[in-house]
């Protein structure tokens, strides 16, 4: 599948997410990911997954801080080694309320994912393929800067002045950096006929590239 493939599936997963937040407002966010789960599903079985080691339903991957993490997407190969998992999230409005509960469910997803992988909690061949998806709203609210709440002690300077989409743009370009994600998206939208990329890095076409890039390197197992 070439970049422009992805763009035509990524325009329809950026429609199918607004038509979804508009018809059932208050659903949980996976409805409204629905789309972006099926393009990840597609990149899979073209990259030779067959449809039987791809699970979007009771994802659960052992723990080492807790007993199990449900993840939104897990691919095992037929031997039952794990692959790869993927987490979705979205996020829009009430930014001040959440972006932090993102930026802790995100480093401690992983935290536990890697240190259970060190711990042999789960089989798997080789170092398995962890990916974070997030789509953040695109609007005033979101691209106004933010001050920054300094009583005891100065935050770092990057932070001075940035806005909730700057901040999630640290956050998933530092994901990579700091190693807690093979690859992680952030998809910025503010209707369904708009989205962008924050920075090449995290793009979804970055993504998607590492994800088949993964899978086509361990075929041999499926």
């Amino acid at each position: 599948m070439k970049n422009q493939d992805y763009d035509t599936l990524i325009k329809k997963a950026v429609n199918d997410f607004w038509e979804t937040r508009k018809v059932q407002k208050g659903v949980l966010a996976g409805k409204q990911l629905d789309s972006f789960i099926a393009l990840l599903r597609k990149v899979a079985k073209e990259s030779g997954v067959p449809n039987e080691c791809i699970h979007e339903k009771n994802g659960h991957v052992p723990g080492y801080f807790r007993a199990t993490k449900e993840w939104d997407m897990v691919i095992t190969t037929p031997k039952g080694n794990l692959a790869a998992a993927i987490e979705l999230k979205s996020q829009v409005g009430s930014y001040g309320n959440n972006l932090n509960n993102r930026v802790e469910e995100s480093i401690g997803s992983a935290e536990d994912f890697w240190t259970a992988f060190r711990e042999k909690s789960f089989t798997s061949t080789q170092t398995p393929w962890l990916g974070y998806f997030i789509v953040v709203g695109d609007d005033e609210t979101s691209r106004h800067p933010v001050k920054v709440n300094n009583p005891l002690f100065s935050a770092r300077r990057e932070f001075d002045g940035a806005s909730y989409l700057d901040r999630y743009t640290i956050l998933c370009q530092r994901l990579i950096l700091e190693h807690k994600y093979n690859a992680v998206a952030l998809l910025a939208t503010a209707d369904k006929a708009h989205y962008r990329s924050l920075a090449e890095s995290i793009s979804v076409i970055s993504f998607l590239q590492s994800f088949k890039g993964y899978l086509s390197g361990i075929k041999d197992e499926f």
